[in-house]
């Protein structure tokens, strides 16, 4: 306007010409939707900006009654037009033109840079060969093969998830359900492939993932709307809370690979921020009572509350959501520092859903919003989980913790992660960094007789051995992740697990309606003693913890007790003796009458490689590594060697056969107890060994047992309460 050549004349020319045109739009406005509102918009603007032209008036009018038909202003309801950020949609919106609001938005969210997500590290983005592989199986030409939780369809391929295309056309199918487990439902609408999606996106640029998301998850909110409130939540198979936690915590990611793809819209753009507040909202109304579900339940309203600040319940979220956590980081864990679930994969998920929850708001300015002792809670319980892992950087693998999804990276990822929390604890930097650096922990006897797990080791390293026991208060009626395990045991020797548990195999309904599940849950599935082949019942306690010394000889030893049966008790006392072998003294006491079963599941092995010692009472292993196990049972009485084919999974879905054997003794109602005494000797040549036991007297304050291993007599093993 302040150039010399911008005579009166050309402005005369200029807006008369203007006038002509916005006339000739208004009355000629296209009948197809997007075209009317874009035209719409024109005429409104020109009366907005030129409000000294004499139709003025009447082009805002015109112009704001057009434009925004057909667009979806309910956006707006769950934006706080008031942050900071959003000046220019306010702006906007406050004059009644949605459509440029709308078009600020995305030029807000094509630009930002707050909401800071520890799960998101844009200067790094590079898929693995998995994610790449469930990237491109979602997409519609591979049938929407949806990557489920490593549920696959082994008549497709090798690791081929299973296709959710529809029957009768070429749509999504939301409720084929191929296996029957309830898990699957569940994790189906977590929509676990499509963060890998979005990350093999950012590294490719390809916009076909972006338009996959956009179909597939456009078509997911078509198909799954959010229940009325005061409906059955809980077991709905889409909207269950901690499925809704998941896919939270997933889309607060989502946008910021999407972020420049020229596929996002502003109708997606609006879309997906109205379904996220729809999640953080149906979350937050309907928390779970506890459990670790309310821990990812919390943090996933904390996520959203701390990365999208613009929306209107941000607020309400950060105070929620860091409120759950504060108290759950106390009152879901025991005081020993075991989670209440009683099962590690879910205990260390747990840390992990606290850790990070404080570590998002760290990054966003809102680290006041936990307690001066959140962080200090969190110790006990990463100690436990120091503590539980084998020197190989493998877990046990009890109740639903399935073994093959903790690799060694991950766990000592977690270690570090937990080091950074702690830089005093010199024993998780040396566990964090595998020996480098740090101090190596000294504990030989672990135990946590609240969450019901003991250890007991000869060392740390590979070198060593380790035994970890499990004896819970709680049975799978309080905990669902439990099993009818109670006393049972796994043995680590300098890398292979000689006893490992059977694991779950699958995962979804319960023990009563899941046949598979009730199969692995089975106490005779365990290492524990049992009566006529019933499943134990669970109140599991440690009587007493003890070492003894003396004639050149040492011990650690553990008593625990379970009231296994009406008028049945089972005790189980280990001792570990010289830290070269255990010796386990089974009492099975009371007014009971039946057959009393000791339990043993072994490792995998060829027949030549593990060999059932029946007339000695045990068996022997005899592969080529020379890393072998010689185990030999005395029991108070003569009885039945009775030989089994075992079975044991580490991951869902995933089974293997083993061998696995009873003895069983016939125990009547006047006979006040039935005893095993058990030696299990690492050797690196069981056929070299020699092995006797004599079992000593019984009262139900003490008992005790002699051993002679290779030659030597060793003192008398015993125990007095």
């Amino acid at each position: 306007m302040q150039s010399t050549s911008f005579t009166p004349q050309l402005l005369s020319k200029f807006l008369a010409n203007l006038a002509e045109q916005a006339e000739h739009i208004k009355a000629h406005y296209s009948e197809d939707a997007d075209t009317k509102a874009t035209e719409a918009h024109a005429v409104f603007r020109a009366g907005t900006i030129f409000p000294e032209m004499k139709k003025a008036e009447e082009w805002v009018e015109s112009g704001s009654g057009s434009m925004n038909e057909g667009i979806d202003a309910s956006v707006f309801e769950v934006l706080n037009l008031d942050y900071s950020g959003l000046t220019k949609v306010k702006r906007a919106y406050d004059i009644g033109d949605y459509y440029m609001a709308l078009e600020e938005l995305m030029n807000y969210y094509r630009s930002r840079t707050h909401g800071l997500n520890p799960n998101v590290d844009l200067s790094s983005v590079t898929p693995t060969a998995n994610e790449l592989r469930w990237a491109d199986y979602a997409l519609r030409e591979n049938d929407y093969r949806f990557y489920v939780n490593n549920y696959y369809d082994a008549a497709a391929g090798e690791n081929v998830p299973y296709s959710y295309k529809s029957k009768s056309g070429d749509g999504i199918d939301w409720t084929i359900w191929p296996t029957g487990e309830q898990e699957q439902r569940y994790q189906l609408h977590r929509h676990q492939w499509m963060v890998p999606q979005a990350k093999t996106y950012y590294s490719s640029q390809d916009e076909k993932y972006a338009l996959n998301w956009i179909e597939v998850y456009g078509d997911w909110i078509k198909q799954n709307p959010k229940p009325e409130q005061g409906t059955d939540v809980t077991n709905h198979a889409s909207w269950r809370p901690l499925d809704v936690a998941a896919r939270l915590i997933d889309q607060c990611a989502l946008l910021e690979y999407y972020q420049q793809s020229e596929s996002v819209t502003i109708e997606w753009l609006t879309e997906v921020l109205k379904h996220l507040d729809e999640h953080a909202n149906h979350i937050m109304n309907n928390y779970s009572a506890d459990s670790n579900h309310r821990i990812t339940q919390a943090q996933a309203v904390t996520f959203a509350g701390m990365l999208f600040p613009e929306l209107k319940n941000a607020a309400a979220w950060k105070t929620s959501g860091t409120g759950v956590l504060g108290d759950a980081v106390t009152s879901e864990y025991f005081p020993d520092g075991w989670l209440k679930d009683g099962d590690l994969h879910y205990h260390i998920s747990g840390i992990e859903d606290f850790r990070v929850s404080l570590d998002v708001a760290q990054r966003n300015g809102e680290e006041s919003r936990f307690s001066s002792g959140y962080v200090e809670s969190m110790r006990k319980m990463t100690d436990v989980v120091m503590n539980m892992i084998y020197p190989d950087y493998t877990v046990p693998n009890m109740a639903d913790t399935r073994r093959a999804t903790w690799t060694a990276r991950v766990l000592q990822r977690n270690l570090t992660n937990y080091y950074n929390l702690f830089p005093d604890n010199e024993q998780m930097r040396w566990m964090a960094t595998a020996g480098a650096e740090g101090t190596i922990p000294e504990t030989k006897v672990k135990t946590f007789p609240d969450g019901g797990y003991y250890v007991m080791r000869t060392g740390w390293t590979v070198a060593d051995m380790m035994m970890v026991l499990q004896n819970t208060p709680d049975g799978p009626s309080e905990q669902w992740h439990r099993q009818y395990d109670n006393n049972t045991f796994e043995l680590w020797v300098k890398g292979r697990n000689f006893f490992p548990d059977s694991g779950c195999f699958s995962y979804g309904g319960t023990s009563s309606s899941n046949a598979d599940r009730r199969k692995y849950a089975a106490s005779t599935a365990h290492n524990t003693v049992t009566l006529d082949n019933k499943n134990v019942s669970s109140d599991g306690k440690m009587l007493k913890q003890f070492s003894k010394s003396g004639s050149g000889h040492s011990y650690q030893a553990l008593v625990l007790e379970n009231p296994s049966y009406e008028g049945l008790t089972h005790r189980r006392t280990i001792f570990m003796v010289d830290d070269k072998f255990y010796v386990i003294l089974d009492e099975a006491y009371g007014s009971a009458a039946g057959t009393v079963n000791l339990n043993f599941n072994i490792t995998e092995g060829t027949d030549a490689q593990v060999v059932y010692d029946t007339s000695e009472g045990g068996f022997h292993t005899a592969f080529a590594d020379g890393n072998n196990l010689l185990v030999r049972t005395r029991a108070s009485k003569s009885g039945a060697y009775v030989q089994k084919t075992g079975f044991v999974s580490y991951n869902i879905n995933q089974t293997a056969e083993r061998k696995a054997y009873q003895l069983n003794l016939e125990k009547t109602a006047d006979e006040p107890v039935v005893r095993y005494a058990t030696v299990l000797l690492p050797t690196s040549d069981a056929s070299a060994e020699e092995v006797s036991i004599t079992l000593g007297d019984w009262s139900e304050t003490g008992s005790s047992v002699r051993v002679q291993v290779g030659g030597v007599s060793y003192p008398a093993l015993s125990y007095t309460l």
